[in-house]
């Protein structure tokens, strides 16, 4: 299958970022998979699915967490709900198998144009979102404390995320500069 305009850019993206990604195909999608371990918590990859029409991309991090206990389930829905409404656009959701996954969904008519640079933001967000709230589902999941509301996380969210892309953004240029003779990175 040859690879499509959403998946072309995306990787890109990627690559001006030095991301190191892999691109699957399935019967009915093609997608990019980004892999990053969480602070304390397991290693995933982000992957990006391109629907085939136009730029309408989706974004999931599957089975955060699997299984979930029954006794736990709700324990974990309150936790879910209380990053759902910390962040926007990034949703935690249980499935009827009680796994627990990530979701945001590309607004349909993203241009091809802004793309590239959503999708690298969307992996800083997810990155410093699931640091910050891994731990959360973790507690909720292995202690016997009430569940966890009212919590306060670390960030206030944008000012820390703005601060983490210049950080990366810096880190780039700085490898850039050092390794100028480099062919590229890989992928």
């Amino acid at each position: 299958m040859e690879m499509n305009n959403t998946i072309r850019i995306l990787a890109e993206a990627f690559d001006a970022h030095s991301l190191k990604y892999q691109i699957v195909e399935t019967e009915k999608y093609q997608e990019v998979h980004v892999p990053f371990g969480i602070k304390n918590g397991p290693f995933v990859n982000l992957r990006y699915i391109s629907t085939n029409n136009g730029n309408d991309t989706l974004v999931r991090v599957m089975n955060l967490i699997n299984k979930v206990p029954e006794e736990k389930r709700s324990s974990i829905l309150e936790v879910c709900n209380t990053l759902n409404g910390k962040y926007r656009f990034l949703k935690f959701t249980m499935d009827s198998d009680n796994d627990v996954h990530v979701e945001y969904d590309f607004p349909a008519s993203t241009g091809d144009e802004a793309l590239g640079n959503m999708a690298f933001e969307i992996f800083i967000r997810t990155m410093q979102i699931l640091n910050e709230g891994f731990i959360l589902l973790a507690k909720a999941l292995y202690t016997q404390d009430e569940p966890v509301t009212g919590i306060k996380l670390e960030s206030d969210g944008t000012k820390d995320l703005l601060k983490l892309l210049k950080d990366k953004h810096d880190e780039i240029n700085i490898k850039i500069s050092k390794d100028s003779s480099s062919e590229g990175p890989e992928t």
